[in-house]
């Protein structure tokens, strides 16, 4: 007899066999279970297979020594990597990518919970344009799902607050400009 994970498998005596499989486990057989063949054939099955599973949970697993350095190289070959500003610093020479400008303003953001980021983009032109202080700006593209009954334009005014407020504080630069789209609109369970 061979148990499967399809929801329609029944015994023949009409038990499933997974709540068999699951009372034997506990030790909760009813009566008809501790009787039926079919049934103590489905909890023998099931407890062989646990056996085997601890069996191979426990056993010291060997990676191959070239495992390692394997899975590094492919790790290096898909880093993204991305623009970097100047950061306006005295003595300058100081560099931030563009990805963890973003990381940043995500962070940032993630604590309005009205709001639930999904992608959070900052860019750099090839010239980027500069504040009156010499800053390079940058413009900003994030994606997000608003939670009912945010009202959308002051929730966007928010987040370009936030945005702006955050790229001057942990960077010294200043946004070009902010884009929001929010993309979807969380519902209460009441209304969905």
């Amino acid at each position: 007899m061979a148990l499967t994970d399809t929801p329609d498998t029944i015994l023949p005596c009409g038990r499933d066999p997974l709540e068999v499989a699951d009372h034997a486990r506990t030790g909760r057989l009813d009566e008809h279970e501790q009787s039926c063949p079919h049934c103590q054939a489905a909890a023998a099955e099931a407890g062989v297979a646990r056996r085997a599973a601890g069996e191979l949970a426990d056993a010291p697993v060997d990676a191959p020594a070239a495992l390692l350095p394997a899975i590094m190289r492919t790790v290096w070959a898909e880093l993204r990597f991305t623009d970097t500003v100047a950061l306006p610093v005295p003595g300058g020479g100081v560099l931030v990518t563009t990805l963890a400008i973003a990381d940043a303003l995500r962070h940032a953001l993630d604590d309005l919970p009205e709001l639930t980021i999904h992608s959070c983009l900052a860019d750099t032109a090839d010239q980027p344009s500069r504040d009156a202080h010499g800053a390079p700006e940058v413009s900003v593209h994030i994606a997000a799902t608003a939670t009912y009954p945010a009202q959308l334009p002051a929730l966007a005014d928010t987040c370009r607050q936030l945005t702006a407020d955050t790229l001057r504080t942990q960077f010294g630069l200043r946004p070009s400009r902010v884009d929001i789209d929010f993309i979807d609109l969380d519902l209460p369970e009441d209304m969905s």
